[in-house]
């Protein structure tokens, strides 16, 4: 498990001095690409609480996952989806609405939790009553109880009430 490696570079943000901007390149949970993203200019003015940026993401194991988000959630830095988010990428719905926000090219993609490669409806359904908010449940039991990925993206998201739009970093 790389979670050392992750929770570092989620939580430089709150480490982040106001006299280097900190940059980072690394896999989140599983193969989850991501990074770092600030303005420099803002960064001198004070510390910044840098956001963790989801470029793509495959997914990976459900508890990989909660820990990732938990120390997140902890942690309050905000996190921008920017590309793919599939599978337990997608608990990153359970962080407050406040410290979510959605690209213009951000996706999730949502199905069935699986033990051993098979999908598992009693699992599933345990897992989005712990995970999600209560509109992304009622959604998730109508349209993605499959084992198939269904895909959202980021207009249909923000529509939903489910996270909000991302404001430029620079402002």
């Amino acid at each position: 498990m790389r979670l050392p490696l992750l929770l570092a570079t989620a939580l430089l943000a709150l480490t982040a001095s106001s006299s280097a901007a900190p940059r980072a390149s690394t896999a989140i949970p599983s193969s989850t690409h991501a990074h770092t993203a600030g303005s420099p200019a803002r960064q001198k003015e004070k510390p910044a609480i840098v956001p963790v940026v989801i470029l793509d993401s495959p997914g990976g194991t459900i508890a990989t996952f909660q820990t990732f988000y938990r120390e997140l959630k902890r942690s309050h830095v905000p996190v921008r989806v920017r590309g793919w988010c599939v599978s337990a990428c997608t608990m990153v719905l359970h962080l407050p609405r406040w410290e979510v926000c959605v690209e213009p090219t951000a996706v999730l993609g949502f199905h069935m939790a699986s033990v051993n490669g098979i999908p598992d409806q009693a699992l599933t359904v345990s897992w989005i009553r712990r995970e999600y908010p209560p509109a992304v449940q009622k959604w998730f039991v109508k349209y993605a109880m499959q084992a198939i990925p269904v895909f959202v993206g980021a207009d249909e998201m923000v529509k939903r009430g489910w996270v909000r739009p991302c404001t430029p970093l620079n402002q």
